[in-house]
């Protein structure tokens, strides 16, 4: 109704004292502006709005010394003036309303991830982390089903480390995962011993014993305890927590119950002992 109604006041605006071209382009900018706010990103959204309105005035001021016709307004016209901004007006009011109603709606930006680039491992975490940030958009607002892995290894204290340990161990962990997963894109970096793995289209318990295997072949290939927490969004995960504090949650649960896999939704209990506790 409301984006109706913000319709309807483009193109009474456009009618209003301006030529039949202006007002065509004007009802063709509102249904570039509705489509933007209600697919595109929201920051991709205000600026497709405000070029609209600035490109309306342009075009409507443009439009006036060559007007056919003696009676056309000059440009100090206060009555022409105020033509070009009611229609620019009314192209921001729809987008506001569209901006509003796509939140109602719960629409997500069809923004695909970014491919994958041979830039190095900063590079990859960055692009598994884009890639699921936007699987998780998709499945939050309904789209699709989104299963997300963290695989730890158990950290040993900072002592007991040599230089460049830590590297040379995630490094034959990620050699040995991205070799057994259906596609390098799903593993990314996620902290100093934990990776992100990102499976569209699975649920949790269909990838148990898969997971189950992993672990076993990690902890073999790299000769230290790794656990792995699952949990499918957005079944598992509460829409007030943020998902990845929710599976971090998990991995920790996992981890103090000395169990390699973790499924579905992490009991809340607390972790410190009662008798530890002040």
């Amino acid at each position: 109704m409301l984006l109706a109604a913000s319709g309807a006041l483009a193109a009474i605006a456009g009618a209003a004292g301006c030529p039949t071209p202006v007002a065509v382009t004007l009802a063709l900018l509102e249904a570039l502006v509705v489509l933007a706010c209600l697919r595109a990103p929201q920051r991709a959204a205000l600026t497709v709005s405000l070029l609209a309105a600035l490109a309306f005035i342009a075009l409507r001021v443009g439009t006036w010394p060559v007007v056919a016709d003696p009676a056309a307004p000059s440009l100090l016209d206060e009555g022409a003036w105020a033509s070009a901004l009611l229609g620019a007006g009314a192209l921001l009011a729809s987008s506001a309303l569209a901006l509003r109603c796509a939140e109602a709606l719960q629409i997500a930006p069809t923004v695909a991830p970014p491919p994958a680039r041979d830039s190095g491992p900063r590079g990859a975490a960055l692009v598994g982390r884009t890639r699921a940030d936007w699987m998780l958009a998709e499945a939050r607002h309904g789209h699709r089903l989104v299963t997300m892995g963290l695989i730890g290894v158990d950290a040993p204290a900072d002592y007991e480390l040599e230089p460049g340990e830590r590297e040379e161990v995630m490094g034959q962990l990620d050699g040995m995962l991205s070799g057994s997963l259906a596609s390098p894109e799903a593993l990314s970096e996620y902290g100093p011993w934990e990776r992100l793995v990102v499976l569209p289209d699975v649920w949790a318990e269909d990838f148990r014993e898969q997971a189950a295997n992993l672990v076993k072949t990690a902890r073999q290939h790299i000769r230290r305890p790794v656990r792995v927490a699952l949990i499918t969004f957005p079944l598992d995960g509460p829409g007030a927590t943020e998902p990845f504090e929710y599976l971090e949650r998990a991995l920790e649960v996992c981890r103090a119950g000395r169990s390699s896999v973790s499924v579905g939704r992490p009991r809340l209990r607390h972790l410190t002992p009662n008798n530890e506790i002040a």
